[in-house]
């Protein structure tokens, strides 16, 4: 999986994609949102902690049942991605 910020290399913020894509799927809690939120002014503010980052993009992977995470990812880069390669 490809996380991609800050417009770098896809015109968009792939992780708000990823976001919206797992609140379609179900998986987003308002609790996952308002610490994502927090996550993005940090990100801008230049304090992230990745380490945290890391672990709750990891625990949000988990909620994914195993049998939908290939067709998911797949999913998600042709639906959310994919438009937004130049």
């Amino acid at each position: 999986m490809l996380f991609d910020m800050d417009n770098t290399l896809v015109l968009a913020d792939t992780v708000k994609l990823w976001a919206h894509f797992l609140d379609q799927k179900g998986i987003m809690s308002d609790e996952d949102w308002q610490k994502r939120y927090k996550f993005d002014e940090d990100y801008i503010e230049h304090r992230l902690d990745i380490a945290a980052s890391f672990d709750f993009e990891l625990a949000l992977l988990k909620r994914i049942p195993l049998s939908k995470r290939e067709q998911w990812r797949y999913e998600f880069f042709e639906e959310m991605v994919k438009p937004c390669i130049s």
